[in-house]
């Protein structure tokens, strides 16, 4: 039997996804909300996530909607839930462009980010 292609999530690794995809804790509660300002890729985004002990894949199909990120980014925002998919590269998005972290040429965090990475 293969590997599920939405592993479940625990509600730790959920948090973990969030604000590894640059979201913030805006409202504590009922329903923790998560928002991240938009991008030049992505819109605004104010995400409610249950405080479920593991998330199934109905839950986390929903909430890859509406963060607004594809499945590979949203599980590829951690290590470990990389590894859940067989990711091998860390989804960092860029605040600027919403690329990857270093991918655009055009955007300045980008080219700082790949001008330190080369001088390591």
């Amino acid at each position: 039997m293969g590997k599920r292609k939405y592993p479940p999530l625990k509600q730790s690794e959920m948090v973990a996804i969030f604000l590894g995809l640059h979201f913030r804790l805006v409202r504590v509660g009922k329903h923790p909300c998560y928002e991240r300002d938009a991008d030049a890729v992505r819109q605004r985004r104010v995400v409610p996530v249950d405080d479920y002990e593991e998330f199934d894949e109905t839950l986390i199909k929903s909430l890859i909607s509406q963060s607004g990120f594809s499945r590979e980014e949203f599980y590829g925002a951690t290590k470990a839930t990389a590894k859940k998919i067989n990711i091998q590269k860390v989804f960092t998005p860029c605040d600027k462009c919403g690329k990857r972290l270093g991918e655009s040429l055009a955007c300045q965090p980008c080219l700082e980010f790949v001008k330190a990475s080369n001088s390591n």
